[in-house]
């Protein structure tokens, strides 16, 4: 009854998306990037604002309003350690669940550059699987789905 309602009344578009904006939970969006190697070894990044007990994660950063997800992860990537990579498909989409923030995972390859260190990241290395090092949990739980998916993707 109330969506009927809502449809009838006289109110121009911008107008109802402002309306409607009021009541929707707002997220953050997160771009991430996955590197890996001719060894199946995946890049990370050791992060200096994450404090010395999990500096280690995957190349990420935030989404700027109204660009587009690869380029936004071509983006940090870049600032933050001077190489250049190219979106090859996304990988999976994930909710973080204790703060608002959706990720959005893309497959990358290494086109070009050399790693130098930033404000944000300074120092990178590759990883196998089997020796992750210290890293958030929600991290590690995705690096897990990564390996899974690209297993199953083969």
């Amino acid at each position: 009854m109330f969506l009927r309602l809502w449809g009838r009344l006289p109110i121009p578009v911008p107008a109802r998306w402002a309306i409607v904006s009021l009541f929707v939970p707002k997220f953050a969006v997160g771009v991430v990037g996955v590197i890996l190697n001719e060894r199946n070894e995946i890049l990370l990044f050791r992060h200096t604002y994450r404090g010395s007990r999990f500096p280690w994660g995957l190349p990420s950063g935030w989404l700027d309003p109204r660009e587009d997800p690869a380029r936004g992860i071509v983006r940090e990537i870049s600032e933050e350690s001077g190489l250049e990579v190219r979106v090859l498909r996304p990988l999976l989409i994930e909710n973080a669940l204790r703060v608002r923030r959706l990720d959005l995972v893309s497959l990358c390859e290494y086109v070009d550059g050399e790693f130098r260190p930033s404000p944000e990241v300074d120092a990178m290395q590759f990883f196998r699987r089997e020796s992750l090092p210290d890293m958030l949990p929600s991290q590690r739980d995705v690096i897990t789905k990564i390996f899974d998916l690209i297993a199953v993707q083969k």
